[in-house]
């Protein structure tokens, strides 16, 4: 269900629907918290919380499945051999950093799960949660621009992908400096006592 939904918001950005992809990324924020809250405030066990949670994993593909029908129809197999090369040879690629991207944090979080505790955990944890607001902000950038990449000739595509990066960078590094020290104000009283080291985590 995660690569499905990750499939169809991909084609939403290959069709340049940037405002379905910016829904898309909302939702992706705003369900996880529709889904445990109830269980947390009726008092359950972390474990039925956790499962509950779980599900909006499978409700996020669902939603978008019927607007995108709508926009694109059914799926349509090309038939040219040469064409399935070329994308499996340039998603090879790209998959390699945009895997390394997405997993390297859950990595941490598995490391310290075996070698520390579940405390050290939860501060890492926030400390992902606080820095991925950084990456929706420049998600933005890269999601508007990469049509545009996709389609134009090469010099123009380059000279746009230098573009993005670069506004993603100052735009990621100019929020930073906001973002960081609101954490080591704001973090006590959202999360309460404990995660003191996680606007540091952050920092790092």
């Amino acid at each position: 269900f995660i690569l499905y939904a990750r499939y169809q918001e991909g084609l939403y950005q290959a069709v340049g629907h940037i405002r379905a992809v910016n829904i898309i990324t909302l939702v992706r924020v705003v369900l996880p918290l529709l889904f445990v809250a109830p269980p947390l405030i009726a008092g359950s066990s972390v474990r039925t919380a956790i499962e509950i949670w779980t599900l909006w994993l499978i409700v996020l593909p669902l939603i978008m499945w019927q607007p995108l029908w709508s926009i694109m129809g059914g799926a349509r197999l090309p038939r040219g051999r040469d064409l399935y090369r070329r994308l499996v040879g340039t998603g090879t690629r790209l998959a390699v950093a945009n895997t390394a991207l997405m997993v390297s944090p859950r990595i941490g979080l598995i490391a310290l799960a075996i070698f520390s505790g579940d405390a050290v955990v939860g501060v890492y944890s926030i400390a992902i949660a606080v820095g991925d607001v950084l990456y929706l902000m420049t998600y933005a950038i890269v999601s508007s621009a990469f049509r545009g990449i996709a389609s134009r000739a090469r010099e123009e595509s380059v000279a746009l992908t230098a573009r993005s990066v670069r506004h993603a960078i100052l735009l990621a590094g100019t929020c930073g400096l906001f973002v960081v020290p609101a954490a080591f104000l704001a973090l006590p009283f959202v999360v309460g006592d404990g995660y003191g080291d996680a606007p540091a985590v952050l920092a790092i």
